[in-house]
């Protein structure tokens, strides 16, 4: 029934973007309809038509969800766009492998940072979908500027209808300036030569970079072969380098309660925005007792929309407590940070194998 009824709804020459997941409010079903008005002449443009697909199922205890699904369908009545705008029920494994071989764009808006992967966008872009996405989950490490597109205006704002209202805007505009121009651009033959070779770079990217084969080698050249290694290191000789490596775990966690940090200075709040290409100084004064200053090690945490980065301060003086540590970080990308201090053991090994020794500013 659901596959008679797309059929008589939708036309196979538009554009044909896919929402398709469970709705819950983080991922924001209904961020398209933000400026209803415009959405509906986007859908309704005679010669650059959209039709959108929306699939999905709300538990039976979220009302939220469910009020998103009725607000999209009381869309399509209130401005009329029923015949672009086609609301898939009962969404499953089958349902997707259809939609994933059929949509030309595959959409996807949750709230920062609360994608954890993005697994549907992964299968589509290998079914030579292109992807629109906020750079969470699995897009920013995939998204090249010729696979797809990113979502990005509503990363400098905190406010949620900032954020939403800009974002939203952003798709719009994405969709009216760029897609359907791209989309629709065809030779004489009318093929659309732009779009097929960004669906050969999605299929590629998304297939050579995203499988099993990758997860393997990456679980034993990160994970496997460097436990093994440390392992035997730590072993050999009668088991010398643990011998060591346990004396000085015991005395650094013996002295451990006694580190403070007496002075942090910075040009920056703990949460604050910074423009791509800003470099910022940090330094602090660290004060211990019954260790060496290069025992221990300070690290400038720093989290962006790029991901997380810790950069280690140089120790600044000839030794003593309280050491001085310093140093400076650099960001390459522009929107909101967070940012934080720690002190873990100078030794990397001894950080793998004592995780807890750790002191947040």
């Amino acid at each position: 029934g659901t596959v008679q009824k797309a059929r008589a709804k939708l036309n196979t020459s538009f554009l044909t973007i896919v929402f398709a997941r469970r709705f819950a409010p983080y991922k924001r079903p209904t961020l398209m309809l933000n400026d209803r008005e415009r959405f509906a002449s986007l859908l309704k443009d005679k010669q650059r038509p959209i039709q959108l697909i929306v699939a999905g199922k709300a538990h039976p205890a979220d009302t939220a969800g469910k009020a998103m699904i009725k607000e999209i369908i009381d869309f399509t009545r209130e401005f009329e766009v029923d015949d672009r705008v086609l609301f898939v029920e009962d969404y499953n494994r089958d349902i997707a492998e259809l939609l994933v071989q059929g949509a030309d764009v595959w959409l996807n808006n949750p709230i920062k940072p609360n994608e954890a992967s993005g697994t549907s966008g992964m299968k589509a872009g290998m079914n030579g979908v292109l992807n629109i996405s906020v750079l969470d989950g699995w897009w920013p490490e995939c998204f090249n500027g010729a696979n797809g597109w990113a979502i990005t205006a509503g990363d400098l704002y905190s406010n949620p209808q900032m954020r939403d209202r800009t974002e939203s805007a952003q798709i719009y505009d994405l969709l009216e300036g760029e897609i359907t121009d791209f989309y629709y651009a065809r030779n004489d033959s009318e093929v659309p030569h732009q779009w097929v070779a960004a669906m050969k770079e999605s299929i590629y990217t998304v297939a050579t970079g995203f499988n099993i084969y990758r997860t393997m080698n990456e679980y034993n050249d990160f994970f496997y072969q460097p436990a093994l290694q440390t392992n035997k290191s730590l072993l050999d000789n009668d088991g010398r380098l643990l011998r060591e490596l346990t004396a000085r775990a015991t005395r650094l966690a013996a002295g451990w309660p006694s580190i403070t940090i007496e002075k942090v200075e910075t040009e920056l709040d703990s949460v604050g925005r910074i423009l791509s290409g800003d470099r910022l100084k940090y330094s602090c004064a660290v004060s211990f007792k019954g260790f060496d200053p290069s025992d221990i090690a300070v690290e400038i945490v720093a989290r962006d929309r790029a991901g997380i980065n810790a950069i280690e301060l140089s120790r600044s003086d000839s030794g003593g407590s309280p050491s001085l540590f310093s140093g400076e970080v650099n960001f390459p990308v522009s929107g909101p940070v967070e940012i934080d201090m720690r002190i873990v053991p100078g030794d990397r090994l001894l950080r793998r194998l004592y995780p807890h020794l750790v002191l947040w500013a």
